[in-house]
């Protein structure tokens, strides 16, 4: 994931392709906000190995996961939740938003940035009348 300075974007670079495929395809999505900088939790996600791309990324001090099994899910979110406590990082739960239904119910947006790669904003980041999906 690469950041852009100062600007609250991201760019999710999904490797394998699959990723993009997999996050296009949700129907389950949980945002965890970690009372951390975006420092601490891209190197805390990057030395996790369990927790792949393939289902989760990492923007800012925020982990959105994402899948289309509810089982999967929730065990994915454990995993995550794990990498807290093993880290002794902690959760922002008031801004946390579990099983959802889209990714913008779960504070993101994303954009096609590219043919493999998507813009990250959160939607709290968005001027007012984006959010309301208006242009």
């Amino acid at each position: 994931m690469e950041r852009l300075e100062n600007t609250g974007v991201s760019v999710f670079y999904p490797s394998p392709a699959s990723a993009g495929t997999n996050l296009k395809n949700a129907t389950l999505f949980t945002r965890i906000n970690i009372i951390a900088s975006p420092e601490v939790t891209k190197a805390a996600l990057e030395s996790t190995p369990t927790l792949q791309n393939t289902f989760c990324l990492g923007h800012l001090n925020n982990v959105l996961i994402f899948d289309n099994d509810g089982e999967e899910h929730t065990s994915h979110v454990s995993a995550v939740l794990e990498m807290l406590v093993a880290r002794d990082l902690k959760a922002y739960i008031h801004g946390c938003a579990f099983d959802k239904a889209s990714w913008t119910d779960a504070g993101f947006q994303f954009d096609n940035a590219g043919r493999e790669a998507f813009m990250v904003v959160l939607r709290e980041h968005l001027a007012p009348d984006a959010r309301n999906g208006h242009s």
